[in-house]
């Protein structure tokens, strides 16, 4: 029998559509969510995994600005960080 040697890791985080779409969350609201979720699942050693699509508001003016916080608060949890490639 042979092995998939695949790995999926399931999307943790409320994805971007959701929040700012569905929800109609702001950038700024969606990312200090994202930061406080990132905290409760790295307070109980779990993993997160985060959709972020480049072409809705976190592409905006604002929105980076907003991309560039989450960025900075993952920077400093000591976190593994990568991208699909």
């Amino acid at each position: 029998m042979k092995m998939n040697k695949v790995i999926e890791i399931p999307i943790t985080l409320p994805q971007d559509h959701q929040m700012l779409h569905i929800l109609g969350m702001t950038s700024e609201r969606t990312v200090h969510i994202w930061i406080d979720l990132i905290s409760l699942v790295k307070d109980i050693r779990g993993v997160c995994t985060i959709l972020v699509h480049p072409d809705y508001e976190l592409a905006s003016h604002d929105g980076l600005k907003a991309y560039e916080k989450l960025l900075s608060a993952v920077a400093i949890c000591d976190a593994w960080v990568t991208l699909v490639a």
